[in-house]
């Protein structure tokens, strides 16, 4: 099981539902400043689960098992960055818990580091011996 592309879909099909839900139930009755904090947490969402697929497509490559591990760890930070970031603006919206924002920093420092590793991946010179 490609455990990094279910994951991608799974965050890929929950942007989906909750773009829909956002759209068709909660701009209703949401204020201005409570939707913009929906987009925010939707738009990264979205992104971040489009990237966590391709990291998981990127299984099907013969890679080294150094990539592979590398790709690995950035596929998992980006997802607990999403779960962190737009996880915790929805639930803060959608039940009033305030301090459920208090992740969204994490979660953002979390989705940077994975792309600072997948940058500094890119700094190593590619290998063709595959594993």
């Amino acid at each position: 099981m490609n455990v990094i592309l279910f994951n991608g879909a799974t965050l890929g099909f929950l942007a989906l539902c909750m773009g829909t839900y956002l759209d068709h139930v909660l701009k209703i009755s949401l204020d201005q400043r409570a939707q913009h904090i929906m987009q925010t947490a939707l738009h990264y969402h979205q992104w971040h689960a489009l990237l966590i697929v391709v990291l998981g497509l990127c299984f099907y490559a013969p890679l080294t098992k150094k990539l592979r591990i590398h790709l690995a760890m950035s596929a998992w930070l980006i997802t607990f960055g999403v779960l962190l970031f737009s996880f915790s603006l929805y639930l803060s919206v959608m039940t009033g818990l305030t301090w459920m924002t208090s992740f969204a920093p994490v979660g953002g420092v979390t989705l940077m580091l994975g792309w600072v590793s997948l940058m500094w991946l890119s700094l190593k010179p590619l290998q063709h011996k595959v594993i």
